[in-house]
């Protein structure tokens, strides 16, 4: 009887950590997500100066995040999403309208990469 209460208990642990891990994970990715669409509506009012500012901000942040929680992530997509991060940093200091792009390609796969952690049996399988 206690082999089972104990399994029960792990089982519930790691249920419990699981569903911890999703949540984290989906929180990380909108707070990085607002920043890259801050970034894009800076940018189209012209103000270069707080697109600078932004960026610069964005890529520390992705630092901290893909350095100190990389064992929560998923690492298939965080290479690509780390490149289009250094992109928009790189044209927002040249103050390059390619930044829009760079911006709309990092949502975009921060969407892909939501997609993909979403809690469905296609995504166990």
């Amino acid at each position: 009887m206690k082999r089972i209460i104990i399994c029960v208990f792990i089982l519930l642990i790691l249920i419990a950590l699981g569903i911890a891990s999703y949540t984290f994970t989906n929180d990380a990715m909108d707070s990085t997500r607002r920043e890259i669409e801050g970034i894009s509506e800076s940018f189209k009012s012209g103000d270069f100066e707080r697109t600078k500012k932004l960026s610069y901000e964005l890529s520390e942040n992705w630092r901290y995040k893909y350095c100190n929680y990389l064992l929560i992530f998923d690492t298939d997509h965080i290479m690509e999403l780390t490149s289009a991060i250094a992109r928009i940093e790189a044209f927002a200091q040249d103050e390059n309208p390619e930044v829009l792009v760079e911006c709309r390609a990092a949502s975009e796969l921060i969407l892909l990469y939501r997609s993909k952690e979403k809690l469905a049996i296609s995504n166990i399988l």
